[in-house]
């Protein structure tokens, strides 16, 4: 996910202004950019909600693993 991040404003530092024009495309329908602008924005979704998922996932499964041992008075 960091590495598609760095990459992504990577790329828009290198385009200035590109970001603007992606965001406009993104709402103007008429725009020969909509299309990818929208691709563009579901996958960075799907990035993203996978990667909260594994977050979420990893500590949950520490918390359990925690209620799961035994614990043994000192």
């Amino acid at each position: 996910m960091g590495t598609w991040v760095r990459a992504v404003t990577e790329h828009a530092a290198t385009y200035s202004g590109l970001a603007a024009m992606l965001a406009g495309g993104l709402d103007d329908e008429a725009s020969e950019l909509h299309a990818s602008c929208l691709r563009m924005a579901d996958i960075g979704e799907r990035l993203i909600t996978l990667t909260l998922d594994g977050l979420v996932r990893s500590q949950l499964d520490a918390v359990l693993r925690t209620h799961r041992e035994p614990h043994f008075p000192l």
